[in-house]
């Protein structure tokens, strides 16, 4: 079976907003998180950064985290297996993407969680092509694992979670 394999990282749930000085408006407003993030690569450093964005539209780059690429972390690359793939994720996914290159199943892999959130609740933020209400049907019709076990809906996902989506049945 064809898998990948996602680290997500849950931070911060609730929508940030930032009152600064906006260059392109010429004075203070208010930036709302966009939940897109970016990456930059600057020698041996990975640069994580939250995009903001004002009421007109004018973009703001919050720094949220410098990774260095010598500390042995070697997730985003491609394993020889053709079977898997391993990778990060800071915004949503697209369950179609893996669908159409082959991928049967999906581990999301909870590395840290900030707070207390329902399965449901999780998986729709993460997963741009289901509704809630669609993954509550794929979790009832077990199509949906936590730890390779039949779950509830409203179970609250906990760090170090695998989350297991067999994207084989549903029909996108």
């Amino acid at each position: 079976m064809k898998k990948a394999m996602i680290n997500l990282n849950v931070m911060n749930m609730e929508i940030e907003t930032v009152e600064r000085y906006c260059h392109n408006c010429g004075k203070k407003v208010l930036f709302t998180d966009s939940l897109k993030r970016r990456q930059n690569a600057n020698g041996k450093n990975l640069y994580n950064y939250a995009i903001f964005k004002c009421s007109n539209g004018h973009t703001w780059n919050k720094m949220l985290g410098i990774v260095n690429s010598n500390d042995g972390n070697t997730e985003k690359e491609t394993p020889k297996n053709e079977e898997f793939l391993c990778e990060t994720s800071l915004e949503p996914i697209s369950l179609q993407h893996y669908k159409k290159f082959g991928y049967e199943q999906i581990e999301l892999i909870i590395n840290s969680i900030s707070k207390k959130i329902r399965l449901d609740k999780l998986l729709s933020m993460y997963i741009k092509d289901l509704s809630r209400s669609q993954i509550q049907k794929l979790i009832e019709n077990k199509k949906i694992l936590v730890d390779d076990k039949i779950t509830k809906i409203d179970l609250s996902v906990k760090s170090n979670q695998k989350i297991s989506i067999l994207i084989s049945y549903i029909n996108l």
